[in-house]
């Protein structure tokens, strides 16, 4: 029998101010309904659902993402039992045998291993070692190695800022300043600053992104040097009490599909 599957619905979203409750372990404490308010917006689809387990049913108020709410979330994926890894195990072994047997057999017919009777084996000799040029140039001209071959990067810039909060003005820990369409980028420091080397140009774009708040994307084309302010917007978050809805899943019996695939060959003879 597969699990049901749980959405998170918030009917009657929280009026209150996020940033006015008081910080806790948990998230934030509601002055006005005297309740913690649980922050889920970082949290996976697995992290939920165990959060909610853990409430057994009593009351829970969250702060969730937009995307996070209204939809099936997942479980996290069960462990693969211990027989089917010695099954996997045992398979690799065996292919593994053969391969390695017909590596000895190698072996020993090219390092001097023992030659059937009636059979031949080529005669090997080994060349002194001379400055060979690759084909196509003469002995006397450079040979170029694929890495001088390679054009020469551009020279990383300096670049530096801040990321900020757009509505409250703090500072943003954790935001990636990544160089759009590459793996170049650094992080902000608890403060919301960054600073690091990145290959610029005049067409480079800089993606800021975060968790919890929408990406933004600021072109170079006329950075001078100096530090980045940046703003980041919150994206669109509901807080309110948690409503909990269940939806069954696909129901199967195993002893009932048994039942039917023992009973197909007698359907396709006619004798059902």
């Amino acid at each position: 029998m597969t699990r049901a599957t749980i959405h998170v619905q918030i009917p009657r979203p929280c009026g209150e101010a996020w940033e006015a409750m008081t910080p806790t372990a948990q998230g934030r404490h509601c002055a006005a309904c005297q309740h913690t308010v649980t922050d889920f917006t970082q949290r996976t689809d697995a992290e939920i659902l165990a959060q909610l387990r853990q409430a057994a049913g009593g009351r829970v108020c969250g702060r969730f993402r937009a995307e996070q709410l209204d939809r099936a979330l997942v479980h996290a994926p069960a462990a693969a039992p211990r027989w089917r890894a010695w099954v996997l195990a045992a398979a690799a072994l065996g292919g593994l045998l053969p391969t390695a047997a017909r590596s000895q057999e190698l072996r020993g017919s090219h390092s001097g291993g023992p030659v059937p009777a009636g059979g031949s084996r080529a005669a090997t000799q080994q060349l002194p070692a001379t400055n060979l040029a690759p084909a196509g140039t003469t002995p006397d001209a450079p040979v170029v190695t694929p890495e001088e071959s390679r054009p020469a990067a551009r020279a990383a810039g300096r670049i530096s800022g801040r990321v900020i909060d757009q509505a409250s003005g703090e500072g943003l820990p954790g935001v990636t300043v990544l160089l759009r369409g590459t793996k170049y980028g650094v992080s902000t420091g608890l403060d919301g600053r960054f600073e690091g080397q990145l290959p610029l140009s005049d067409s480079a774009t800089l993606v800021i992104a975060s968790i919890g708040y929408q990406t933004q994307y600021r072109r170079l084309s006329q950075y001078d040097g100096r530090p980045l302010h940046l703003e980041l917007k919150m994206e669109t978050l509901w807080m309110g009490e948690v409503v909990i809805t269940r939806y069954p899943g696909p129901w199967y019996s195993p002893r009932t599909w048994w039942s039917q695939l023992r009973a197909l060959p007698r359907r396709l003879t006619g004798r059902g």
